[in-house]
């Protein structure tokens, strides 16, 4: 203990003198630099409040009801969803869909451009589903049949990990087993079953069984940035703004004549 004390003292002499030194080397490079940060004596120029917002306990039941969704709003949002695709399938509007999902090609395209210049003049953008019931069983079919193919192929690869570990046993042991290995066989199959699945391959399952969604989902976003481009090609004070804008930067002023906006030439 009396040797502990000792280095423990000579530890703390030195501490301190080197200390020392680091303050004397701070104390020269503070008073060198000779740097100080100033607040504002006036408490106003020193924040600005833009808005109190008060904690959730302070919020009255009617206060929550007003700012939040509640069950009842979905329900009549979702009634008038299902108004609004009615009235657009009685028109005839949500005949461009049909097969739609099923098929890719340059018509396709066009009907989709059509839906999606219409549908936003009647709020149906979105309803595809609802608004062509065909077209909404077909995309319901499709869905079901790419989850139960995964899951098949999930099962499938589990089956098979069951069947080589069980091959693996037969050969090792070449004797019957009895209650207690089959216990432990249980419990060895279930701990090796996460080790079974092949993430890869059914990653390119899923691929596979959900290619008419991709490209049913990119053909959509094309029909999208046509009706926005359309939408503003044909608005002039939306271009007046732009030009302005993109005047203000020098540095593509050589790409004002070629801007494109959405795929949709403004100039």
């Amino acid at each position: 203990m009396g040797a502990f004390r000792r280095r423990s003292t000579v530890g703390d002499s030195s501490t301190t003198s080197s200390n020392k030194n680091n303050g004397n080397r701070r104390k020269k490079t503070s008073a060198g630099n000779a740097r100080r940060i100033c607040f504002p004596d006036d408490d106003a120029n020193l924040f600005t409040i833009v808005c109190e917002i008060p904690c959730r306990q302070e919020y009255t039941e009617q206060d929550l009801q007003d700012l939040f969704f509640q069950k009842k709003d979905f329900s009549t949002s979702r009634s008038a969803a299902k108004v609004r695709s009615r009235e657009c399938e009685s028109r005839g509007d949500s005949s461009v869909l049909r097969n739609s999902f099923s098929e890719k090609s340059k018509s396709i395209q066009e009907q989709l451009n059509v839906w999606t210049t219409t549908s936003a003049q009647h709020d149906c953008r979105g309803l595809e589903r609802w608004s062509n019931r065909e077209h909404g069983d077909q995309r319901s079919q499709e869905q079901f049949s790419a989850i139960m193919a995964i899951l098949q192929a999930q099962q499938d690869m589990i089956n098979a990990n069951i069947m080589r570990s069980n091959k693996q046993r037969h050969s090792t042991r070449r004797s019957s087993i009895n209650s207690t290995a089959s216990r432990s066989t249980v419990a060895s199959t279930a701990s090796t079953t996460s080790q079974a699945i092949d993430y890869d391959s059914l990653r390119k399952v899923a691929i596979k069984v959900t290619r008419s969604a991709r490209h049913f989902a990119r053909m959509m976003g094309k029909a999208d940035s046509h009706a926005v481009a359309t939408e503003l090609k044909a608005d002039p004070e939306f271009q007046r703004q732009f030009s302005s804008i993109w005047n203000n930067n020098n540095n593509n002023n050589n790409k004002l004549k070629s801007a494109n906006i959405l795929g949709c030439t403004l100039y």
